[in-house]
């Protein structure tokens, strides 16, 4: 079996990652581009505590960008620059 035909394995941090940007990502194509760390932990069942953690990381990576707001908001760092070219 060849690399591609194995299996994709992925921490479960890995995947809540990858859950939360799945969201961010289709309600930034709904033209609401902000949405709270709670909604996404409520619709994913994502422990809250754990999200903020990864979604910590994705913003030290560039990947998303945070608004302080009383609920914790993010928004898509796609919605502030172009990233794909």
């Amino acid at each position: 079996m060849g690399l591609f035909n194995q299996p994709m394995k992925l921490t479960v941090r890995g995947e809540y990652a990858l859950r939360a940007l799945l969201v961010l990502g289709r309600d930034y194509l709904e033209d609401d581009s902000v949405v709270r760390i709670q909604a996404i932990s409520e619709q994913q069942n994502i422990p809250k505590r754990f999200l903020e953690q990864i979604l910590n990381d994705l913003k030290s990576a560039g990947i998303v960008e945070s608004k302080r707001g009383v609920a914790g908001d993010i928004v898509c760092a796609a919605a502030a620059t172009n990233h794909a070219g």
